[in-house]
């Protein structure tokens, strides 16, 4: 997003206004946005984003603090006003323009058009075929979502039991998982949802010797019985964030170095506006409002699954966003909340 779609921002205009609003929801769901990596040109974007009117940077300052956002001077979509889209070789308000460097440039009222935002679009609601290296999987499903993780939930009630399945020579999708997330810059704390059984011990134990790089500082296990997984939680899913990954599959679609089968794929995501007051221009009364009312996570939500199975500790327990409670009005949170008051008569 190029800081002059800021600073000729038209409050009367409506069209402006909802590609804003799109721009906002698109980066959500698909996006990563990439901030100058200078800092002067870093200061001038952030300069220019004050002078948006009080709703708008409000909005767009809440999506900073919830979305997927990175310091690079690479970038696969470029949204520029409509004159530098003209002095860059777009033709015409429906048309973007593919540079040498691959990047795409398109006007940011018209970005609904782009390829790269299509293309995303697309792979966020695709399923993971049968037989694909598991890498490119990572890479293409899961490799964007968790490059600045803070919270992740995997709910899948045998993921414990496929870790330790007889015979495997290759690892684990848990495994490849918690790897990948422990090679990030972190910190990253991880909540594990499985069913009990005679074997989560060490399964957990075996995990933790493989927790060395830091980027995970803290994770738990919690223990949830067969029939809440049936009444609340029946799909496997994995959650980054205010992002839930929908896996039919479960995370073991990234075990071994192909997919073992296909699997169902659906991408989600938790808007930070989702309380606020309707009006004629959706998300623009009460923008505060979410923050207002964000939860803190409660550390008595649940307990863990035996001694020794907290892993490494970085952070205190129930930090905020580490409880899936808070988002209280998804079917999911539902289903979270009331395991996590089952594991503590379960673990």
């Amino acid at each position: 997003m190029a800081r002059e779609v800021f600073e000729a921002f038209d409050p009367a205009d409506p069209v402006a206004l909802n590609a804003h609003l799109w721009l906002q929801e698109a980066w959500r769901l698909v996006g990563t946005l990439h901030l100058p990596t200078d800092e002067a040109a870093r200061r001038a974007w952030f300069k220019a984003l004050q002078g948006l009117p009080m709703p708008l940077r409000k909005r767009w300052q809440m999506s900073l603090r919830h979305n997927r956002w990175a310091l690079s001077d690479a970038a696969d979509l470029v949204c520029v006003t409509p004159e530098e889209a003209v002095r860059q070789g777009v033709r015409g308000p429906g048309v973007s323009v593919r540079h040498a460097n691959r990047t795409e440039v398109c006007r940011f009222d018209c970005a609904d058009r782009a390829g790269a935002v299509h293309r995303a679009r697309v792979e966020v609601h695709t399923g993971i075929p049968a037989g694909l290296p598991v890498q490119e999987a990572w890479a293409r499903k899961f490799a964007g979502l968790v490059a600045r993780a803070r919270h992740v939930v995997v709910v899948d009630r045998y993921v414990l039991q496929g870790h330790l399945e007889p015979g495997r020579a290759q690892p684990s999708g848990l495994a490849r998982l918690l790897h990948e997330l422990d090679a990030l810059p972190g910190p990253v704390s991880v909540t594990l949802y499985a069913r009990p059984w005679s074997g989560h011990e060490r399964a957990v134990r075996r995990l933790a010797e493989g927790l060395t790089a830091g980027g995970v500082r803290e994770w738990r296990v919690r223990l949830v019985p067969d029939g809440t997984f049936r009444r609340h939680a029946h799909d496997r899913h994995l959650r980054v964030d205010r992002t839930v990954i929908q896996l039919g599959k479960g995370i073991e679609v990234l075990g071994g170095e192909h997919v073992f089968a296909a699997s169902d794929y659906d991408v989600k995501a938790f808007s930070p506006f989702a309380r606020a007051r309707g009006g004629a221009a959706p998300g623009l009364r009460g923008d505060a409002l979410g923050a207002r009312r964000r939860r803190r996570g409660a550390g008595a939500g649940g307990q863990a699954a035996g001694a020794g199975l907290r892993g490494r500790q970085g952070g205190a327990p129930g930090s905020p966003g580490a409880d899936p409670r808070q988002a209280s009005k998804s079917t999911i949170a539902r289903a979270f909340r009331k395991g996590a008051r089952c594991a503590a008569t379960a673990a």
